[in-house]
């Protein structure tokens, strides 16, 4: 697995989180959350197309060229 930044908000450890919702097929989905402020990257759903948890750890890893 790939790891995670630090929050960009606060420099706060992240972790990954997933969900499970009940559908035909049982779905989850997958986001990261700061551990101390807690802010949360997007929701990413699980599907054949890609791994929702790459996606969620993409997501939340990506900075802007002045950010962290």
């Amino acid at each position: 697995m790939t790891e995670l930044k630090p929050c960009p908000f606060c420099g706060g450890d992240a972790e990954l989180k997933e969900k499970e919702y009940a559908t035909a097929g049982h779905k989850k989905w997958a986001y990261v959350r700061c551990k101390v402020c807690e802010a949360t990257s997007n929701y990413f759903s699980e599907n054949l197309a890609y791994c929702a948890n790459e996606k969620a750890i993409e997501a939340w890893n990506r900075r802007t060229e002045n950010g962290l």
